[in-house]
């Protein structure tokens, strides 16, 4: 099964925030970009995937992948970003052209941005609680 257009989700149960608030914003400002969101079938579009990462400490990391490059609007998406979810302790992005879903090529950070988050493990090698 290929999944062709935006699956909508305004709550996701299984992640904290701000993941909803994330992806909600992004899903809101993209779509209202030209260039729009990535058609799977087509291979063409913008805006591809966004990837929210959560710590048990509080870290939140970001990744975002274009499937074409057009810098004026990655900029001008990622500034906004940064500046409505200040929370965000890593934002990373990419550019990827490819036909399938792996990530390779290289992620970019922003000016000032880590490019990690770290979390907590107890002895088990689980996440703490």
């Amino acid at each position: 099964m290929v999944l062709t257009g935006l699956l909508r989700v305004d709550e996701c149960h299984l992640q904290p925030e701000p993941s909803n608030s994330v992806r909600n914003f992004i899903r809101a400002f993209a779509g209202k970009q030209e260039p729009n969101f990535y058609d799977i079938r087509k291979h063409e579009g913008w805006l591809r995937t966004v990837m929210v990462r959560t710590t048990t400490t509080g870290e939140c990391m970001v990744l975002i992948a274009f499937g074409q490059d057009h810098p004026e609007a990655q900029k001008e998406l990622l500034g906004a970003v940064k500046a409505e979810l200040p929370n965000i302790t890593s934002l990373l992005w990419t550019v990827e052209s490819k036909d399938d879903t792996r990530l390779r090529c290289g992620i970019k950070t922003l000016p000032r941005q880590g490019d990690h988050i770290v979390g907590v493990v107890n002895d088990e090698g689980h996440p703490r609680t």
